[in-house]
């Protein structure tokens, strides 16, 4: 009777581990044996892992946060030109907008071109801005 238990114990064992043992390992048929080590990068792979690290060969510069915030402006059909000034953790942006629209439709696209920028460059206070208020003319109330 221990003996028969004993049986079907192991050949329940058995049965259970086979179609990992016949696949190659994990049930991948061999897809898992091109596993890569670490980059050569003397870091042990951590630049690969985090490429917004300085020590990355890609880590983020003015330039390519421009070009984001470039890209993200001008996917806003009214937006015509982009002026973009960086200070440190300030970002100023006036926009040059189609002629024509009108002053609610102005506000919108500002607002909607702030979001997009702080949505993309979370690392930037954004100041946006457009036609004459670039100069801040509309900046504190009338007296």
């Amino acid at each position: 009777m221990l003996r028969r238990r004993v049986t079907v114990v192991l050949l329940g064992a058995a049965l259970t581990m086979a179609p990992g043992c016949a696949s190659g390992g994990g049930g991948t048929n061999g897809a898992d044996r091109n596993v890569k080590g670490y980059a050569d990068d003397g870091y042990l792979g951590m630049s690969s892992a985090n490429p917004n690290l300085r020590i990355s060969p890609t880590g983020r510069t003015n330039a390519s946060d421009i070009n984001l915030m470039r890209q993200a402006i001008f996917s806003i059909p009214e937006v015509k030109n982009a002026e973009i000034t960086m200070n440190g953790p300030h970002a100023n942006v006036n926009l040059v907008l189609v002629k024509g629209l009108a002053r609610e439709e102005v506000r919108r696209v500002e607002n909607q071109a702030k979001d997009l920028l702080q949505l993309n460059v979370p690392r930037y206070a954004f100041r946006v801005t457009s036609g004459a208020r670039r100069f801040g003319l509309f900046s504190s109330p009338m007296r």
